[in-house]
């Protein structure tokens, strides 16, 4: 299986963003939800 990396960076701030919500979807004719996470205070979705 592969591998899905994030960084979630507050541009205002200039610094990781935590608490952002990072969703994966897989759309056919439906969008099933995969996985649901919040992103860390190191920016990576924990």
């Amino acid at each position: 299986m592969g591998k899905l990396t994030t960084r979630v960076l507050d541009t205002v701030a200039g610094k990781p963003a935590a608490g952002v919500a990072v969703e994966l979807y897989r759309c056919n004719a439906a969008r099933n939800l995969l996985v649901s996470r919040r992103s860390d205070s190191t920016c990576r979705g924990s």
